[in-house]
C-alpha cells in the first residue's frame, strides 16, 4: 500500500503585523511562520529583497529529506 505524499505550500504573507513566509498545508492549516524583512529594490529593474532566517531553509530541507513535497507559491 503506497502512502500519499504530503505537500506543504510556502508563500509570502503578513501575520501579527509582520511580513514573512508561511508554510501551510493545502487545506490552509498553518505549519510554521517565519518573519522576514522585505526591502524595496534600490535600482530600477530589480526585485524586492527578502531577509529571512537560516532556520526557514533548514526546515524546508528537513521536510524535503522526509519526502514532503514543498511548493513555493507567488
Amino acid at each position: 500500500m503506497k502512502k500519499e505524499q504530503i505537500t506543504r505550500e510556502v508563500f509570502r504573507t503578513k501575520m501579527h503585523g509582520f511580513d514573512g513566509y508561511a508554510i501551510m498545508s493545502p487545506d490552509g492549516d498553518l505549519d510554521k511562520f517565519y518573519p522576514a524583512l522585505i526591502r524595496e529594490p534600490e535600482t530600477i529593474g530589480c526585485t524586492n529583497t527578502a531577509e529571512i532566517s537560516t532556520e526557514f531553509f533548514l526546515y524546508i530541507a528537513m521536510l524535503q529529506s522526509r519526502g514532503v513535497r514543498v511548493v513555493f507559491k507567488p
